[in-house]
């Protein structure tokens, strides 16, 4: 008998302790009422919310008006096939090393004009894009352009409402005058990772 109270004392007092620590310990850190504590655990959705400049809006926003929609929509398909496989072989060449590869670049981002003197021709150079630029880390410095030249096969034409293709001669005399190296890729050969690395090793060998 004198040990089943003392078990039962044990569990009451127990009890008590759990009690006085979860209630009265939370009025202490939140104060008299209690209020911080139901900040810190309960808090308003109001106040959790993401300010606007972190706030995503995607396509599915329902407040958007259909009436001020552009006439656009995305792409199925960033590069075509051509220009996806070429990719992909050198991202495959290029992984592990300290170069890295970036798709259809502005010629203005790549080169800037010296002088003061300025022409037409420049003014178009700007806006031409070649389709993959190779740059070396951590300084991004560029080290090689390669573009596709013809169309591969089975490749759609392009609509009329796209951008006008690279002017080639263009961009080549660009990249001779900057003396920096350009690989004209023959958009119908499937070219591989390895035949593909003995094109542009070489080249950022030289940098």
């Amino acid at each position: 008998m004198t040990a089943f109270l003392l078990i039962l004392t044990a569990a009451v007092l127990t009890g008590l302790l759990l009690w006085f620590k979860q209630n009265v310990g939370l009025r202490w850190a939140g104060g008299a009422d209690g209020r911080g504590a139901e900040a810190v655990n309960g808090a308003d959705q109001d106040e959790l919310e993401l300010p606007p400049q972190f706030r995503l809006h995607s396509g599915f926003d329902s407040s958007f008006s259909p009436d001020d929609a552009l006439p656009i929509k995305t792409r199925q398909h960033l590069f075509g096939t051509g220009e996806s496989n070429l990719y992909a072989e050198l991202l495959a060449t290029l992984a592990g090393s300290s170069y890295k590869v970036f798709p259809n670049i502005r010629l203005g981002q790549v080169f800037q004009e010296i002088g003061e003197s300025s022409s037409p021709t420049l003014s178009i150079l700007r806006d031409q894009t070649v389709g993959f630029l190779v740059v070396e880390t951590p300084e991004f410095r560029p080290v090689l352009g390669l573009m596709l030249v013809g169309r591969a096969y089975g490749a759609e034409v392009q609509p009329r409402s796209s951008l006008p293709a690279a002017n080639t001669e263009l961009v080549t005399l660009a990249f001779r005058s900057a003396r920096l190296p350009l690989l004209h890729i023959d958009a119908k050969r499937n070219i591989d990772a390895e035949e593909l690395s003995t094109l542009v090793m070489p080249h950022l060998m030289r940098t």
